[in-house]
């Protein structure tokens, strides 16, 4: 998935699981405000300063120093249930050649059933699969069986460290982004 950077962020790791169909549970507050920050929302802003920095001189001839928020939080908030449910419906309709599975996914406010769903929809069926594949499975079956274990446990650990982002919002104050698009037009 292209993006700011050319590595895997939680983020990046996180959608492609469910556009895999490897994680169907999140644990979190789907109404939580989530600041998805564009590249072209920071490389217009950077743009915009450079004449806004130029004209801003204070009283004693001095430049002043500009800081500026570059987040949508406050200015086009997104929810993650909105987020992630854009996430299911773009991989559902443009499915990834190694999914397990179609693409799907509940977010459950409260932790235990979370637990309950990942045990049950995914721990015992892939623990089944696995031991099933041991005695009845080729080398290949054996194989994949494992990749697939190993795939939802680390699943499990990845998003035991995304669920706070999740669970908590953080809204940034972008009005001085508002004054130099303003400026701007």
């Amino acid at each position: 998935m292209p993006g700011w950077t050319d590595t895997m962020g939680i983020l990046q790791q996180a959608v492609l699981q469910i556009g895999l169909g490897v994680v169907r549970d999140l644990h979190g507050d789907g109404g939580r405000i989530v600041d998805l920050i564009p590249v072209d929302f920071v490389a217009k802003t950077l743009l915009v300063s450079i004449p806004f920095m130029i004209n801003q001189v204070n009283i004693n001839g001095d430049r002043n120093l500009l800081i500026t928020h570059c987040t949508t939080s406050s200015t086009v908030p997104v929810n993650w249930s909105t987020f992630l449910n854009n996430v299911v419906e773009y991989s559902s309709a443009f499915p990834l050649d190694k999914r397990v599975g179609k693409a799907a996914l509940t977010i459950h406010p409260v932790h235990e059933t979370y637990v309950q769903a990942y045990k049950y929809k995914n721990q015992l069926p892939t623990n089944a699969l696995f031991y099933l594949s041991k005695v009845l499975g080729g080398k290949q079956r054996k194989l994949t069986t494992a990749q697939t274990k190993d795939a939802v446990y680390k699943s499990n650990a990845l998003f035991a460290k995304f669920s706070p982002f999740m669970l908590r919002e953080w809204i940034h104050d972008a009005s001085s982004r508002k004054e130099l698009i303003r400026f701007s037009q």
